[in-house]
């Protein structure tokens, strides 16, 4: 079987030193990346306050950077640019961070990841000061500052404290959540009333 090449983008978070790594390579064949690989670092969490990033989350065409951390319970946005592209990267301010935890019923003090659907009107963020999940609603989408809390999951009696990823699969109809105590800690769920992926 072929795998067609294609450009690919990675972005590693290094907690120690607030920054961001992009790496990206023009090859790409089998999981195997054939050098030159490109490697650009910008220092962009303590721009916001935050000294522990957590994740990141772009949207769709990489003009929007979005950042959680163990820090502040606020969900911070970057503006790029260029789609993707570290080096064009611009803070857009406090006015445009989301207070994740304005109180206990809408929100965790200690989130971990977010994630958006397609047009970035839906926001979820999982954490594990409450092991729960919360939805936000945006508008317009893919601006934090505009989030207004809608409902939330409570997966304590699945999954267990310490919930730390939420990916979702390609068409948004299974969100999984991975779990701080071992890789293969994971439960999956179908897309419900209280959560509209799409």
């Amino acid at each position: 079987m072929k795998i067609r090449k294609r450009q690919i983008h990675f972005f590693i978070l290094l907690f120690a030193m607030c920054s961001l790594l992009f790496h990206s390579s023009s090859d790409f064949e089998a999981f195997a990346i054939d050098y030159p690989i490109h490697v650009d670092s910008r220092q962009v969490a303590s721009a916001g306050g935050e000294t522990t990033p957590r994740h990141i989350a772009f949207n769709t065409d990489g003009t929007k950077m979005f950042l959680v951390g163990g820090t502040k319970d606020y969900v911070y946005q970057w503006s790029l640019s260029t789609g993707f592209d570290l080096s064009t990267v611009t803070y857009d301010g406090h006015p445009e961070r989301f207070d994740l935890f304005l109180n206990a019923a809408t929100g965790d003090g200690q989130p971990r990841q977010l994630a958006f659907n397609t047009d970035g009107t839906k926001m979820f963020v999982v954490g594990n000061a409450a092991d729960e999940i919360n939805e936000y609603d945006l508008s317009p989408g893919f601006d934090v500052s505009t989030a207004s809390f809608n409902s939330r999951i409570d997966i304590t009696s699945t999954v267990g404290p310490g919930p730390h990823g939420l990916p979702f699969n390609k068409d948004a109809t299974k969100m999984f959540v991975t779990h701080k105590k071992g890789s293969k800690s994971r439960q999956d769920y179908p897309p419900t009333a209280c959560l509209e992926l799409l």
